[in-house]
C-alpha cells in the first residue's frame, strides 16, 4: 500500500506493518520541553496501556483537545485524565497498573492542538 503523504514509498496495509532495519542509523538527541499547564493540571508522565484499560472511561467529547479532555474529566469527577494516540481522552481515579514508560513514547501530537503531545500508541500521557 502506498504511503498517504509520500506515494513513492510503501507503508504496509490493513493490519500489516512495513519493517525497517534501523541498526546503524545515527541517533539524535531528543529535547525535553517543560509542560505548560492549561487549566492548572499537572503532567504526571507517560504510562503503558492495554486492552483492559488503565484509565477505563473513554470521554468522546474530549477527543483531540487537551483542554476539552481535562474539562470533561473534571466535570465527571475523575482524578486523572489521559491522552492517547492523537487525542483519545481517557479518565479514571487510578492509573499505572501497566507501568511507566519513557516520555519519548508519549510524543504523538494532538489532533486538534498540534502544539501539544497526546500520548502515543497504547501510551497514556497522564494528568
Amino acid at each position: 500500500m502506498k504511503c498517504r503523504k509520500d506515494k513513492s514509498r510503501v507503508c504496509g496495509a490493513g493490519w500489516r506493518n512495513s519493517i525497517f532495519n534501523l541498526d546503524g542509523v545515527k541517533k539524535t538527541k531528543v529535547e525535553v520541553v517543560k509542560y505548560v499547564s492549561i487549566l492548572g493540571e499537572t503532567r504526571t508522565g507517560c504510562f503503558k496501556d492495554s486492552g483492559r484499560r488503565d484509565l477505563p472511561n473513554l470521554l468522546r467529547k474530549g477527543y483531540g483537545s487537551p483542554r476539552k479532555c481535562f474539562t470533561e474529566a473534571m466535570k465527571a469527577g475523575y482524578k486523572y485524565a489521559g491522552l492517547q494516540y492523537y487525542g483519545e481522552c481517557w479518565a479514571g481515579n487510578s492509573f499505572g497498573k501497566y507501568g511507566a514508560r519513557p516520555d519519548t513514547e508519549c510524543s504523538t501530537r494532538c489532533k486538534k492542538d498540534g502544539s501539544r503531545t497526546c500520548g502515543g500508541g497504547w501510551r497514556n500521557e497522564i494528568f
